[in-house]
C-alpha cells in the first residue's frame, strides 16, 4: 500500500489513479482544478455549439448544435485519450494540464484546418470541379483535410510532450531560443495556421470568397444565410456557374419554404449552361430532375455527365439505378455492367444487377451467384437478401427462397411492399398459400402498391395468372396457411 500524494489516503500499489480523489498516481502533484476544467470542457463545447446554432438560425438548432459540438467532443476526448496511451507507453512526461491542452488543441486546429481546407480546394480542384467525379469530389477533400490535419495534430502532440518536459525540468534544455519554442508551440500552431488560412482567403476573388462562406454555412447547417450570401454574391456575379450550382444544391438539401424545387433545376441548368462539360454539375441536376420525377431528363443529364468521365464507377451505377427506377431495364444491365468493370466485387452493384437480370428473366444462374456475393459481402440487409430470394425463386428453388425469405422478416414487423409481394409468390410457389386469390387482392388495396404503378401492375399480372390457372385446374379452398405458421416469425397474413 503506498498513500495519494494529493489527498493522502492508502491506496494498491498496483492502481495507476486514486479511487478516492481520481488523482494519479504516476504523477507527484495532479491538480484537481486541471481534472474539472479537462470533464467539463467537451459539455461546455456542447453548450457553445447550441447557442451558435441558434444564432445562426439554423433549423433544429438544439439536434444540429449537439451533432457538431458533440463530434468536437468526441474529438477533443479522442485525442486526449490518444495522448494519455503515448505517455503511458512511452513514458513521456505530463503536466496536469497536457491532457486539456492536446485535447483543446485538436478542437480548434481542426476547426482552423477545415477552413483552409475550403481554400486549398479551389486552388487544388478549382472553383468548378472539372474532370471530378461526385464520389472523387468528396475522398479528394476529405484527403485534404487529414493531410492538412493529421501532421499538425502530431505536431501538437509533441509540442505538448516537449512543452511539459521542458516545465517538469528545466535544466534538461539549454537554449532560450529551445524554451521559447517548447512553451508556445502549442499556441504558435493554431495562429499560423489562421494567419494562412486568412491570407489564403483575402487572396481569392470576391465571388470566390463568397462561394467559400455559402459553403461554409450551408454545411453546417445554416441555409437560409448560405442562400442570403449567394443571392448578395449573384447580384454581382449574376453568371458565376459555381454560385448557381450552390444555390441548386442548397435548395434541394434544405427545402426551403420560399423556393420550389424547380427554381433548384433552374439554378443548376444554368450552371451547366455557364460551365458546360462539368459532370459534377450535370449529376446533381440529374438527381433534381429525378426528385421532380422526370426520367427522362434525369437519363440524359447522367448519361451526358458519364459521357465526359466515363471512367467513373460511380455515375455508371447512378444511371443504372435511374435507369431500373423508371424501367429501362436493358440500359441498366448495360450502365451496372460497365460500373462492375471498373469497381468489381462492389456489392450494391452486384445486387442491383442482379435484380434486373431477374426482372428481365435473363442470365438467372448468374443473377444468383451475384446476389449470394453480395449477401456475403454485406450480410444482414434486406435489399439484398431479397434479391437473393428472389433469385432463388426464380432459379426454381422455393424452399431455398423460403429460407431467406424467413431471415428477413426475422424480428422486423415491417418490410417493403415490394418484399411482401416476392414473399406471397414464394408462399405460393411452395404451395402454401391455399387461398392465394384473397392475399394478392390484400395486396393490390395496400395504398403503398396502389401508388407504385409499375408494382401494381406486377401484383395484378400475378393474380390474373393464378386466377387463371385455378380456373384450369380447380383446386379445393382450404383456410390459407399464414407465415407465422411457416416459421413461427413472419408477418400477419392481413400483410399479405
Amino acid at each position: 500500500m503506498k498513500k495519494c500524494s494529493e489527498c493522502g489516503k492508502p491506496v494498491s500499489d498496483q492502481l495507476m489513479f486514486c479511487g478516492v480523489c481520481g488523482a494519479s498516481l504516476k504523477q507527484p502533484v495532479q491538480s484537481r482544478r486541471e481534472r474539472l476544467i479537462f470533464f467539463i470542457t467537451p459539455l461546455f463545447l456542447i453548450l457553445v455549439g447550441v447557442a451558435f446554432a441558434f444564432e445562426l438560425g439554423i433549423a433544429d438548432p438544439v439536434d444540429s448544435g449537439m451533432l457538431f459540438a458533440g463530434s468536437f467532443a468526441m474529438l477533443f476526448l479522442g485525442v486526449a485519450t490518444i495522448f494519455s496511451l503515448l505517455t503511458w507507453l512511452f513514458r513521456m512526461p505530463v503536466l496536469p494540464e497536457s491532457y486539456w491542452l492536446v485535447g483543446l488543441f485538436a478542437v480548434i486546429h481542426f476547426v482552423l484546418c477545415s477552413f483552409l481546407v475550403y481554400n486549398l480546394e479551389i486552388g487544388v480542384i478549382g472553383e468548378v470541379a472539372r474532370k471530378v467525379g461526385p464520389l472523387q469530389y468528396s475522398q479528394t477533400r476529405l484527403e485534404m483535410l487529414l493531410l492538412v490535419f493529421l501532421p499538425t495534430l502530431v505536431t501538437g502532440i509533441f509540442a505538448v510532450y516537449a512543452r511539459a518536459k521542458m516545465l517538469i525540468s528545466p535544466a534538461s534544455v539549454k537554449s532560450n531560443i529551445l524554451k521559447f519554442l517548447f512553451k508556445n508551440t502549442l499556441f504558435l500552431l493554431p495562429v499560423l495556421g489562421a494567419l494562412y488560412a486568412g491570407v489564403l482567403y483575402m487572396s481569392h476573388a470576391q465571388s470566390a470568397q463568397a462561394l467559400i462562406q455559402a459553403r461554409i454555412l450551408h454545411e453546417i447547417g445554416a441555409s437560409s444565410q448560405a442562400l442570403t450570401v449567394i443571392d448578395r454574391a449573384l447580384e454581382q456575379h449574376a453568371n458565376y456557374a459555381p454560385l448557381h450550382f450552390l444555390k441548386g444544391v442548397v435548395i434541394i438539401d434544405a427545402q426551403p419554404a420560399n423556393l420550389r424545387p424547380v427554381d433548384a433545376i433552374t439554378h443548376l441548368e444554368k450552371a451547366v449552361a455557364g460551365e458546360p462539360g462539368v459532370p459534377l454539375y450535370l449529376f446533381r441536376l440529374s438527381m433534381a430532375f429525378d426528385g421532380e420525377k422526370k426520367g427522362a431528363e434525369a437519363i440524359a443529364a447522367a448519361s451526358e455527365a458519364i459521357s465526359l468521365l466515363p471512367s467513373d464507377a460511380y455515375l455508371w451505377q447512378h444511371l443504372g439505378d435511374l435507369n431500373l427506377k423508371y424501367k429501362s431495364l436493358p440500359a441498366a444491365v448495360t450502365a451496372f455492367k460497365k460500373a462492375l468493370e471498373i469497381y468489381p466485387d462492389n456489392p450494391m452493384l452486384l445486387n442491383n444487377l442482379a435484380y434486373t437480370l431477374l426482372e428481365l428473366n435473363q442470365d438467372l444462374p448468374q443473377a444468383l451467384e451475384m446476389a449470394r456475393m453480395s449477401v456475403e459481402a454485406i450480410p444482414g440487409m434486406v435489399f439484398n437478401l431479397d434479391t437473393l430470394a428472389w433469385a432463388h425463386y426464380k432459379n426454381g428453388m422455393y424452399f431455398e427462397a423460403l429460407e431467406v425469405m424467413n431471415s428477413i422478416f426475422h424480428g422486423r414487423v415491417a418490410v417493403t411492399p415490394e418484399v411482401d409481394f416476392h414473399y406471397a409468390m414464394i408462399l405460393h410457389a411452395t404451395g402454401m398459400l391455399q387461398n392465394p386469390l384473397q392475399s394478392f387482392d390484400e395486396l393490390l388495396v395496400r395504398p403503398e402498391i396502389a401508388a407504385d404503378h409499375a408494382l401494381f401492375n406486377q401484383v395484378m399480372e400475378a393474380r390474373n395468372k393464378i386466377e387463371a390457372d385455378a380456373t384450369k385446374l380447380p383446386q379445393a379452398v382450404e383456410e390459407p396457411i399464414t407465415p407465422s405458421q411457416v416459421d413461427g416469425e413472419a408477418n400477419d397474413p392481413a400483410n399479405l
